[in-house]
């Protein structure tokens, strides 16, 4: 017995002895291995003869399933090329179940592109090379090619980023994928600037890849927090064409406002054509015998959110001066009228000119009856510009400055030199002081002066308060009592200070400390004149020097 291996076109055959087989069947194990035995019976080689033939080597090819897969295009291009061409045993351009295609060299014709595929394992690719896996069935892929049209890839400005104002110029530009030529009309770009769009038109660029448009000329009433344009279709041919060198019409279509190639993405432009608003919120009284002037500033914007603004003061016919802290002060001020002005500048450059705020005063005597020269003037100033006193007539508006001082004026002063102009002590009772009711106009000062512990009264559960003969001795007592409160006790006295304050004076100790605080000088001659009335001159002197108020 011999056997040997077939191929599709071989056989091999074996011969042995007579047997009493009488056929059989196969079931799928028996070609495990591609090979088994058969035994044929009952074979006729001639009618007088029997032949058995006994036992067959056969080998089994088992051949694949196959299915064809077609490979085409649409448009203009050529079909790709697969590897393999075929799968084992299977004809050309057919696959069994399973098998890994490549399919590369899709090339699309000038003027095309490779817009995806169809029937592979990746349709949305562009790329000439894909990779299908047979299924198992016929199956078709296929190559889609389009027209190859410009796009706009992205719209931008040389301009360098900032703020802008009416009449400033933004350069425009709008770049292709390609290379485009514009003939025919004008086309324009229009951007969302408020209330009107403002559109510019195509000015040059044709025949490369970017468009190059007039510049957008800032215009009164714009006002953008990020300049863009109007939609995504702002781009607009007016009766031009756009096309490649093979003709093809541009996708005039603009990436979405705010993504990336788009205007406001690109470039950070804020078109601000809003008014600063100014404000000056402190200055000097008009008129004043001041001559320094503390002025301070503000301003808003009713437009952007976060606003910067420059401030530039001028006074009288001066020069500008840059003052953007806000405030300025000026001092050494001659009399007569002056003039303040103020311009107020945003990020945009917009600027009050020529509607500036302006400020006018005057410096002079406030008091009719105290001239700049006369004694005590700049401590009256001092004490008016406090708010400590009004001045003892309104029209004209006087000081009286050589009155005497009454213990129900003292009263006032003094409490106002201590809390500041705006103070209005407790109502009054009537029932501290004998002579004073609760209707009297110092009512309510007096009783509060007793309650500082300043004074107890002019004796007998009196004030007296329109005496007049408050000594300057008494005044030392209320001045530092006002300044110290009224547990404070003065250092010893030493007699020596003035001559007509011995040691053992009643007011002695005070009489020094008011002179070495630098509150007064004496009345001349080494005296402090102790049982001397005090004026309102004086005492305005007094009252500035204790509370140590600015002087004019």
């Amino acid at each position: 017995m011999s056997t040997s291996t077939l191929s599709p076109s071989e056989f091999t055959y074996l011969v042995g002895g007579r047997t009493e087989l009488w056929g059989r069947s196969w079931v799928p194990a028996d070609f495990a291995n591609g090979n088994f035995a058969l035994r044929i019976t009952n074979i006729v080689a001639s009618t007088d003869r029997d032949f058995s033939l006994d036992w067959v080597a056969v080998k089994v090819y088992h051949l694949p399933i196959c299915y064809p897969l077609t490979i085409s295009h649409s448009g203009q291009g050529n079909d790709p090329s697969a590897s393999p061409t075929k799968s084992t045993g299977c004809f050309e351009g057919e696959y069994v179940q399973g098998e890994n295609i490549s399919l590369t060299g899709a090339t699309a014709d000038a003027g095309w592109k490779i817009s995806g595929w169809t029937g592979t394992n990746n349709n949305s690719s562009t790329s000439g090379s894909n990779t299908v896996t047979m299924p198992a069935s016929e199956h078709s892929t296929s190559v889609v090619y389009v027209p190859d049209s410009p796009t706009v890839t992205q719209v931008f400005s040389d301009t360098v980023d900032g703020f802008f104002k009416a009449g400033d110029n933004i350069s425009v530009k709008v770049q292709f994928s390609k290379v485009v030529n514009v003939t025919g009309g004008t086309p324009s770009l229009c951007f969302e600037t408020s209330d009107t769009n403002q559109c510019v038109e195509y000015a040059s660029g044709s025949g490369s890849d970017t468009l190059v448009f007039d510049d957008y000329i800032v215009q009164a009433g714009d006002n953008s927090l990020d300049l863009e344009y109007v939609n995504t279709s702002a781009l607009q041919l007016n009766g031009a064409t756009i096309q490649d060198v093979t003709g093809n019409n541009a996708d005039l279509t603009l990436p979405t406002p705010g993504a990336a190639g788009s205007f406001s993405n690109n470039n950070n432009f804020v078109v601000d054509t809003t008014l600063p608003v100014g404000s000056i919120d402190t200055k000097p009284s008009n008129p004043t015998s001041n001559t320094s002037a503390n002025f301070t500033f503000s301003a808003n914007d009713n437009f952007t959110t976060s606003p910067n603004f420059s401030f530039w003061c001028l006074r009288d016919s001066g020069t500008w001066e840059e003052c953007d802290a806000g405030s300025i002060s000026y001092t050494g001020l001659s009399h007569g009228e002056h003039t303040f002005t103020l311009d107020v500048v945003d990020q945009a450059g917009n600027s009050l000119n020529p509607n500036y705020l302006t400020y006018t005063w005057t410096i002079g005597s406030t008091f009719a009856d105290v001239p700049v020269h006369a004694f005590a003037w700049a401590q009256i100033e001092s004490i008016y510009e406090a708010g400590i006193t009004g001045g003892c007539t309104v029209i004209p508006l006087n000081y009286c400055p050589n009155n005497s001082v009454t213990r129900a004026q003292m009263a006032v002063f003094i409490l106002r030199g201590i809390y500041g102009s705006g103070y209005t002590p407790p109502p009054a009772t009537g029932t501290v002081f004998n002579d004073v009711s609760a209707s009297h106009w110092a009512a309510a000062w007096v009783e509060q002066f007793f309650a500082e512990g300043i004074t107890a009264g002019c004796g007998n559960g009196n004030f007296c308060p329109d005496q007049v003969e408050t000594t300057r001795a008494q005044i030392a007592v209320f001045l530092l009592r006002a300044k110290y409160g009224s547990g404070y006790t003065p250092p010893p006295a030493t007699g020596t200070m003035f001559a007509d304050v011995p040691l053992n004076a009643f007011t002695a100790a005070w009489v020094e400390q008011l002179a070495t605080e630098g509150i007064t000088g004496g009345c001349g001659g080494g005296n402090y004149c102790p049982n001397g009335s005090v004026t309102r001159a004086q005492m305005a002197v007094f009252l500035q020097r204790t509370f140590k108020l600015p002087l004019p």
